[in-house]
């Protein structure tokens, strides 16, 4: 009986083996013939929008004015406690709100506390 189960059950795992390589076969060869007939759409010109805010050939580009945006200046480390930090942060020359202001300084101070996680030999510069 065992015998006679055993044979089924390798049957039928053989039949359905067979059938999932056919269906993918069938599926992959479908999609290659699909993507390679499609014709793709090709523009030779750009909109106007990017034509208008391009300056003219032969134009000289100047330099865009300096930014300085908000950054760490520094670090104080409490003797007393070596784990507690106070962050200096430079403000940069945006006017920043409250809200916005301590999300940026937030962030500033993320990356700085994740570049502390990465070993030396992962970093470079």
């Amino acid at each position: 009986m065992y015998s006679f189960i055993h044979k089924i059950a390798a049957k039928v795992k053989y039949l359905l083996t067979r059938n999932y390589r056919i269906y993918t076969t069938k599926v992959t060869l479908l999609a290659f013939l699909v993507v390679s007939v499609q014709v793709p759409v090709a523009y030779g010109q750009p909109s106007v929008s990017v034509i208008s805010s391009l300056p003219q050939p032969g134009v000289m580009v100047h330099l865009s004015p300096v930014f300085i945006p908000p950054h760490l200046q520094g670090l104080v480390i409490h003797p007393d406690n070596a784990l507690q930090f106070d962050f200096l942060i430079h403000k940069g020359q945006e006017n920043i709100n409250g809200n916005l202001k301590e999300e940026e300084y937030k962030k500033l101070v993320k990356y700085f506390l994740a570049s502390l996680t990465i070993p030396d030999k992962d970093q470079w510069v």
